[in-house]
């Protein structure tokens, strides 16, 4: 893993891309392989010659599917598996306190279910596992002001219309969400072009800041400190050659485009890195419990078999463990056993 992969600090993988393997549904080594020789065997035959270039494309894309159950724990150790549940939404609700998101969180309910239910007009507990699925990627994009260019991106299968209807009701559904990205966009205009060093409170529930620094003799740096007191940095912050918004530096030396929204995206991601890492280091403290991987928001330990029950618990509590700077923060874990590391 490579820190400091990413703007916001959230860990990357590097070489072997676990973050990016497919997940499968198979639940067993056997049905994977047979799931592959399925869609290889339903390959035309001028597909299956290796020197075919679209041919190899089109194996790999079937083969990276069975990638995850290749990873195994070994001899008589189990992987537990424990994921931060909805993370994203539940920094989001601490963030902007929108009602109709805290109604749904404290509620119990599934916030992907919610949306795809008032997506597809249909009541909550109907909504079908391949309804939630599409609208996933649809909700994590819309939280951050994605629009209609962004839901065919996620979505292959959306077409303008139903982006747009998809976009309005997101907005619909979590105005308070919504008014977080523009208040942030008025800080960027108002008031962040000060003086050096001037401290802006954001126009949000948990405490970020954002003030100018000098960088490089009269450039600025635009520095973003996060609840943990972490600070996410954007280099050479600029008014944009465009006449709108602003821009900066990225770590790969390129120009980016910094707007409300994105920023609000940043603060959730960065936030998230630093709960991860807190877990992180509290399991460590766990005797007999080592943590050998985390993909996302989802740590995964080597267990003894013997020790699994006796161990579920602890890691799943320090999963919804807060640091003293995240009490507002309603965090919740789910927790499974493995042999190998799969999509249950």
């Amino acid at each position: 893993y490579m820190y400091e992969g990413t703007q916001t600090g959230r860990y990357s993988s590097y070489g072997l891309q676990i973050h990016n393997m497919k997940k499968s549904d198979a639940t067993s080594v056997k049905a994977e392989a047979l799931a592959i020789k399925t869609r290889i065997d339903a390959l035309e035959p001028q597909s299956r010659c290796l020197m075919n270039s679209e041919a190899v494309s089109e194996q790999m894309k079937a083969l990276g599917e069975g990638v995850r159950h290749m990873i195994r724990a070994p001899g008589s150790q189990r992987f537990l598996v424990s994921d931060m549940s909805s993370i994203e939404p539940r920094i989001t609700l601490a963030l902007t306190g929108d009602p109709k998101l805290h109604e749904v969180i404290v509620g119990g309910h599934d916030v992907y279910k919610v949306f795809a239910a008032a997506f597809f007009h249909v009541p909550e507990d109907q909504v079908s596992k391949d309804q939630r699925s599409y609208v996933k990627p649809l909700v994590l994009g819309f939280n951050y002001g994605g629009g209609i260019q962004a839901a065919t991106k996620v979505s292959k299968e959306i077409g303008p219309e139903e982006a747009k209807a998809a976009v309005r009701a997101y907005r619909a559904l979590y105005p308070v969400v919504a008014g977080a990205w523009q208040g942030l966009d008025d800080l960027l205009r108002d008031r962040v072009t000060g003086a050096y060093g001037v401290e802006f409170p954001a126009p949000l529930k948990l405490p970020v800041t954002l003030c100018l620094k000098p960088w490089l003799g009269d450039k600025a740096a635009l520095i973003a400190r996060l609840p943990s007191g972490r600070e996410i940095v954007y280099r050479e912050f600029r008014n944009s050659e465009q006449g709108y918004g602003y821009v900066y530096t990225s770590r790969e030396g390129k120009v980016a485009s910094l707007y409300g929204s994105k920023l609000f995206n940043n603060i959730v991601q960065g936030i998230a890195y630093d709960l991860l890492a807190f877990s992180l280091n509290e399991l460590e403290r766990l005797p007999g419990v080592n943590t050998v991987m985390h993909v996302h928001d989802e740590v995964v330990c080597e267990v003894h078999t013997d020790e699994v029950f006796e161990h579920a618990l602890e890691v799943a509590d320090i999963m919804c463990l807060n640091p003293s700077w995240a009490t507002g923060i309603r965090r919740e874990a789910s927790i499974s056993v493995t042999k190998r590391y799969a999509k249950l």
